[in-house]
């Protein structure tokens, strides 16, 4: 119960991590609503890996926008180190990419609409936008990769076998 209660007791300050978004007044209302949330103090007290997970995803959330709003390749691998403790936390982690990705599926496309206002078809704009992704991507490629297998490191770090006797049990 310490580790949940204690990351639960940190969670406000992951709302620093939206201060380039946010004006202070927000900075301040978020990490007040992350302090006193009743889901979070209830829940905390028996479903502790759900705490877990939602903490996580949140910080991963916030590093993620940090690495936009920055560009600094330290929230990538943080970002990477905290989604690894989410998935590590418990198996329902996986939902939350499907989330993301829906949500940025649906920035990307109200971007395309915004771009498209002018005279340019829609493919066309949707043809530059993934070609300066992919662009912007490839840039970050050594981080990307380094960060992947941060990821998948801590992960097989949390899930592999301690015992020495269960690995010799199967043959």
């Amino acid at each position: 119960r310490l580790l949940p209660a204690l990351l639960g007791g940190l969670l406000p300050l992951a709302a620093w991590l939206f201060r380039e978004r946010l004006r202070r007044s927000e900075v301040v209302a978020l990490a007040a609503l992350l302090a006193v949330n009743p889901a979070l103090l209830y829940y905390s007290r028996f479903a502790r890996s759900d705490l877990l997970v939602a903490t996580f995803a949140f910080v991963t959330v916030g590093l993620v926008v940090r690495l936009l709003d920055t560009h600094a390749p330290g929230y990538l691998y943080a970002a990477s180190v905290s989604f690894a403790l989410e998935v590590a936390s418990k198996e329902n982690a996986l939902v939350y990419p499907v989330c993301w990705a829906g949500a940025a599926f649906l920035l990307w496309d109200h971007r395309l609409f915004a771009e498209r206002a002018g005279e340019r078809g829609l493919l066309t704009v949707a043809i530059e936008r993934i070609k300066t992704t992919a662009r912007g991507l490839w840039q970050w490629a050594d981080h990307l990769v380094a960060s992947v297998l941060l990821f998948f490191g801590i992960v097989v770090f949390f899930y592999a076998p301690r015992n020495p006797s269960m690995i010799a049990d199967h043959p």
